[in-house]
């Protein structure tokens, strides 16, 4: 929630939000996040980095590896979406696996093939 001085055109934003923010930044953790978007660009929803250039196989905090994208500056993993266990829009090596995210839900990613499961 913007703050008032941010309601009455000011740029400065609520000081709850940027401590939530910096403890999401300093986790050492790795987590499972859902990608932000910039017109085409993905990037980092805790940093802002553009993040697309990092597409490739990434470890999850479980072990397994997904495919998908990663900020190593927030130590965060982004998989790739699967809408069904066998991946039928993927290539053979990628199978639909569910992943738990950050925020508590739980989806469907893109995990590489002849990984534990």
């Amino acid at each position: 929630m913007p703050s008032e001085d941010h309601a009455n055109g000011s740029d400065s934003v609520d000081s709850s939000r940027d401590s939530e923010q910096s403890t999401l930044l300093a986790s050492p953790e790795l987590q499972v996040v859902e990608a932000e978007r910039d017109g085409f660009s993905a990037i980092c929803p805790d940093c802002g980095k553009a993040i697309g250039k990092s597409r490739g196989g990434h470890e999850l905090p479980d072990g397994r590896r997904v495919h998908g994208l990663a900020c190593s500056d927030c130590n965060n993993v982004i998989p790739g979406t699967c809408h069904a266990e066998d991946a039928p829009h993927w290539t053979d090596r990628i199978r639909g696996i569910p992943v738990e995210m950050r925020d508590g839900s739980t989806r469907l990613a893109a995990g590489i093939r002849g990984e534990k499961a």
